[in-house]
C-alpha cells in the first residue's frame, strides 16, 4: 500500500491544493492571503502543509523572518553539536529541532509547536542579552559581598577604636 501510486486520495488532494497554492503564491507576495483557503477550496483545512504556508497566510516578509529565525537556531545548535558534551536537555532539544525541520519542509504547516518551542529554546539559550544578564549578575553578586565586607570592616574598626 505504501509503495502502491495514486490510490491515496488524500495524498492526491494534497498535490493538487498545493499545486494551486503556488500559481496563486505570487498574486499575494507581499501581504499574503488567509481567506484564500476558505474561499478556493471551502475548508480551513485546505493549505499548503510545509513552511510555505506563511507565505501563503502573511505574506513574503514574514516568512523571511521565520526563515532567518529558524536558520539561526539550526545554526547555534550546530555550533554547540560541534563544541560537543551536550547535556541531556541539549540533546533533546537537537533531535526536536531535527524533528520539527524535516516536518515543516515536508508535511507541517507553521503553526506546528514544536517549531516554535524548538527554534526558540535555541534562540533563548544562548542568546547574548542572556549571557550578558549572567555577567551583570555576577557583578551584582561581587559587588553586595565587596559591600557587606566594606561595612563588617567598618563596623569592627569602630567597635575596636571604641574598646580601646
Amino acid at each position: 500500500m505504501l509503495l502502491s501510486e495514486g490510490e491515496d486520495g488524500s495524498l492526491n488532494a494534497r498535490g493538487d491544493l498545493f499545486i494551486k497554492s503556488l500559481e496563486h503564491l505570487p498574486k499575494s507576495i507581499l501581504y499574503g492571503d488567509p481567506t484564500y483557503i476558505a474561499y478556493e477550496a471551502g475548508s480551513m483545512g485546505s493549505y499548503i502543509h510545509n513552511i510555505l504556508s506563511m507565505w501563503q497566510f502573511f505574506g513574503l516578509l514574514p516568512f523571511i523572518l521565520i526563515l532567518v529565525i529558524y536558520a539561526r537556531a539550526l545554526l547555534i545548535m550546530k555550533n554547540r553539536m560541534e563544541k560537543g558534551d551536550l547535556t541531556v536537555m541539549e540533546e533533546f532539544a537537537c533531535m526536536i529541532l531535527i524533528y520539527s525541520s524535516v516536518s515543516i519542509v515536508l508535511s507541517k504547516s507553521v503553526v506546528f509547536y514544536w517549531m516554535w518551542f524548538s527554534a526558540g529554546y535555541w534562540m533563548l539559550l544562548y542568546s547574548p542579552l542572556i549571557k550578558k544578564d549572567k555577567k551583570n549578575k555576577r557583578r551584582r553578586r561581587r559587588r553586595k559581598r565587596r559591600s557587606k565586607q566594606r561595612r563588617f570592616r567598618s563596623i569592627g574598626e569602630k567597635l575596636y577604636t571604641h574598646l580601646q
